[in-house]
């Protein structure tokens, strides 16, 4: 099973003028010779939350991969969930069909969200093999930063903060800073 992002955000959830990531930053509005860094720190710490948290932030569309379908519910990976765009398997001809959407329905009221069978539907059957079935799926809070869970928010702020402190240093690896972790260990999405 693997996830992958298809349409990455169209947006970040901040920019590095966010008047509370300079201020965490200790920097002035005027002092811009960061801000391409800072950006780079951005993108970098929303898809390090994005990871630590299974969650995706800013509205993406993902696909899903896995061997077959199994045999009922299917169990999505990644919160939250705003749509399913399609559910496809690779047939025996090798491929691509496109399962109707009345066979299956989102239920997405607990995380991680599911997709389960309708009454009297059954999930078709793939040919044999590996990443014989794919799950495309709009997910995020939303469009915006705004849309974002504040606590979410401040972990990417404390995450470029520490990434900012220890620029060029060696060692310096992809692992959340414990002050962000701190805001995030509540909210992991576990599946």
């Amino acid at each position: 099973m693997s996830l992958t992002t298809i349409s990455p955000p169209a947006a970040e959830p901040m920019t590095p003028q966010d008047a509370l990531l300079r201020m965490h930053l200790r920097l002035e509005t005027d002092e811009v010779e960061y801000d391409p860094l800072i950006q780079a720190y951005i993108s970098a710490a929303r898809e390090l939350t994005e990871t630590y948290l299974r969650r995706r932030l800013i509205q993406q569309t993902v696909r899903l991969t896995r061997n077959g379908f199994g045999r009922s519910g299917i169990r999505l990976p990644v919160a939250p969930i705003r749509s399913v765009v399609q559910v496809q398997y690779l047939d025996d001809a090798g491929d691509w069909q496109t399962v109707d959407d009345a066979t299956y329905r989102l239920v997405d009221a607990d995380e991680p969200g599911e997709l389960e069978l309708e009454p009297g539907q059954c999930w078709p059957t793939p040919r044999p093999g590996k990443a014989t079935v794919r799950i495309d799926m709009v997910v995020g809070y939303g469009e915006m930063g705004s849309s974002v869970p504040p606590r979410f928010l401040q972990a990417i702020r404390e995450q470029i903060a520490h990434m900012f402190e220890h620029k060029g240093d060696a060692g310096q690896t992809g692992e959340l800073a414990p002050q962000a972790e701190r805001f995030l260990c509540q909210s992991v999405l576990w599946v």
